[in-house]
């Protein structure tokens, strides 16, 4: 396969996997817009007050939240650069950036964002870090990526599960099967209630091809 058109194979597939959940965040914060817009009823000076402040706040975050394209993403990042939903925003831009290649843009974002305090914020910036590497032909430092995470105690299943398997994966094509197993042990003795979970779908066809 010609080195251009393999290169272009590589980075759909890991932004295919990067694109999965980039929707999740933009979609639980218009639910936080939702009950921040709840009216606060009150007689109180401070209950009127903090009404007030809750609906001022969710017009912002509402601005962020249906700010499109890179220049309107830019705009309000720069312009609420204070506010929590601003972190969504970043992550569009960051979207937007690894739609037109332009990965170095991109991982400035992800390197802001993985000090995030929100960990879901943090954890993503983290794993979309890793494809980035991977994209870029940094296959072995990127399968070490995906594997320090899916290593790690106390995350999410589905945050290591994603992990795990893009070690995995990434090992199996560097020719390191022993590496590939060992990610996948992450996916050994799992609750019978994620049997059905993409990445644990996806981990079983690819136990399977490793030998």
């Amino acid at each position: 396969m010609p080195k251009d058109k393999k290169k272009e194979t590589i980075y759909e597939a890991a932004y295919d996997d990067m694109a999965i959940f980039e929707n999740f965040f933009s979609k639980n914060w218009e639910k936080i817009f939702q009950l921040c817009g709840l009216a606060v009823i009150g007689i109180a000076i401070f209950l009127i007050a903090n009404y007030y402040n809750k609906k001022n706040d969710a017009s912002v975050a509402m601005q962020i939240s249906t700010a499109d394209g890179a220049v309107q993403l830019q705009e309000v990042i720069s312009k609420y650069a204070t506010h929590p939903a601003v972190a969504t925003a970043k992550l569009r831009l960051a979207q937007i950036y690894l739609k037109d290649k332009k990965y170095d843009e991109a991982s400035k974002i992800y390197t802001q964002l993985s000090f995030s305090k929100d960990p879901a914020i943090s954890l993503r910036a983290k794993l979309n870090q890793a494809y980035i590497m991977e994209i870029e032909g940094k296959k072995a430092e990127s399968a070490a990526k995906f594997a320090e995470i899916g290593a790690g105690i106390g995350l999410p299943e589905e945050v290591r599960f994603e992990a795990s398997y893009s070690a995995a994966r990434i090992y199996k094509e560097l020719g390191e099967g022993e590496k590939a197993k060992a990610s996948l042990e992450s996916f050994n003795n799992i609750n019978p209630m994620m049997a059905n979970n993409f990445w644990v779908k996806k981990a079983e066809r690819l136990k399977a091809l490793i030998k």
